[in-house]
């Protein structure tokens, strides 16, 4: 029996209806080495930096602070290609088979630590090891996997696919390796992790990826390579303005990192900061201006009103939302304040006359969020209490919550709050003559 073109396009429409997953058209993914299609009406969340402890460490005379982190954090961020969100709450979850979770004896490790392990070869994924993948799929996936199935799919573009079956309802886990091309280096394996909504048929769900997704995946010709999605960056300097200082800091390397497989995001750097968001960048380099012009003048305040315990190098950054859902999906609805007020104890930062609202923009209304600020409890013998030395930049204080769980610094103005700061950012802007 023959089937035309269009049986073929019903059919596959037919299964994405009652799988409730769509994707969109195929893309090429420069980052990665080849194309793809996302989920239909989706929109890319970008991963939330790393919660960092700060440690003051006693030497001699002086103190001086190291940030440590959950080494798994860290290996997440560094293997995490992209995640998308459809508007049914279809997630997408895609990963470079790279290296395997470091082993640590302590349970927080600072950046360089956590670098320098792995770097080593012994944690390098060897691609022709199925063990090794099988390894790192079960730790990247976030619920129980189980031994995979080899699938022939789309020989065209992929070498190898594995099918792995999962503990959840709703999930599917796969890994495939991309077909080499000529003289082109070898790829290594990729995962995808779908989360579907609702409640879907198994067999569906799967058919509908495997034919919508997998299928699709294609190589780039070598017109196509150089372009396709990934973050712009929005630069506001003027001319003969020197650029950004610390451009290799961890800081910003992970961010420009967390934003480069989106086309909906872009990145702004300045002196001490880094800017993440998906406004749109004529409303976006506006308020990237004001923000240049007024936050050296509100960290100078700040550092009189706390004065930091330590002088490290800093990076902040900072991240502009469109919309309300998605800065509430970020921080979490319990502390988005302007959904809740409550924990009064937490010191709330805030930007003098409401730059956290970018003026006469329509309906974009952006928020701001600054998460590259975190606070943290000392432990070990030569290591002391942190206290206040979450306010790196001198512009978010450290946020102390019950039971000794620190949160991200939020940044969101509310009238009322902090006078004395205000006081002093009113003192530095008439000392300075910055407009505010």
């Amino acid at each position: 029996m023959k089937i035309g073109v269009t049986g073929v396009l019903m059919a596959l429409s037919a299964l994405a209806v009652r799988a409730d997953v769509a994707f969109g058209p195929v893309k090429n993914y420069p980052n990665l080495g080849f194309m793809m299609p996302g989920l239909a009406r989706a929109v890319s969340e970008p991963l939330p930096m790393p919660r960092a402890r700060a440690f003051l460490i006693a030497g001699g005379e002086a103190l001086a602070r190291e940030d440590r982190f959950d080494p798994y954090e860290l290996w997440y961020g560094s293997q995490c290609c992209g995640r998308w969100r459809d508007d049914a709450g279809n997630r997408l979850i895609l990963g470079r088979v790279a290296q395997r979770l470091p082993v640590f004896d302590d349970d927080l490790v600072s950046r360089a630590s956590f670098g320098l392990r792995l770097r080593d070869a012994a944690y390098e994924v060897d691609p022709r090891e199925r063990a090794q993948v099988n390894e790192w799929v079960a730790t990247f996936a976030g619920v129980p996997v189980y031994e995979p199935e080899a699938l022939t799919l789309n020989r065209f573009a992929l070498e190898e696919v594995l099918a792995y079956p999962c503990g959840q309802a709703g999930t599917l886990v796969y890994a495939f390796r991309p077909r080499r091309v000529g003289n082109a280096p070898s790829f290594g394996w990729f995962a995808a992790v779908l989360h579907a909504a609702g409640a879907p048929e198994a067999a569906v769900l799967r058919a509908a990826f495997e034919a919508r997704f997998l299928a699709a995946l294609a190589l780039p010709s070598r017109l196509q390579k150089e372009s396709g999605v990934e973050a712009a960056e929005v630069s506001v300097l003027r001319a003969g303005e020197k650029a950004h200082d610390q451009p290799n800091h961890p800081v910003r390397v992970e961010a420009r990192r967390s934003v480069e497989n989106y086309d909906d995001w872009w990145f702004a750097e300045t002196d001490g900061f880094i800017i993440l968001s998906d406004v749109h960048t004529e409303v976006g380099t506006s308020l990237i201006r004001e923000l240049k012009e007024t936050l050296p003048a509100l960290r100078r305040a700040y550092e009189r009103l706390v004065p930091p315990l330590t002088r490290e190098p800093e990076v902040a950054l900072l991240r502009l939302f469109a919309g309300r859902d998605d800065y509430v999906r970020y921080v979490g609805e319990a502390h988005a304040p302007a959904i809740r007020q409550r924990h009064r104890h937490v010191a709330t930062a805030a930007f003098a006359n409401e730059v956290t609202r970018a003026r006469n923009v329509g309906d974009a209304d952006p928020l701001v969020v600054n998460d590259g600020i975190h606070g943290g409890q000392g432990r070990g013998p030569t290591v002391a209490k942190a206290g206040i030395t979450g306010c790196r930049t001198g512009i978010i204080a450290f946020q102390k919550q019950p039971h000794g769980a620190e949160r991200n610094a939020e940044v969101f103005f509310r009238k009322g709050q902090m006078a004395g700061f205000q006081q002093a950012v009113e003192r530095e802007r008439r000392l300075r003559g910055y407009r505010l």
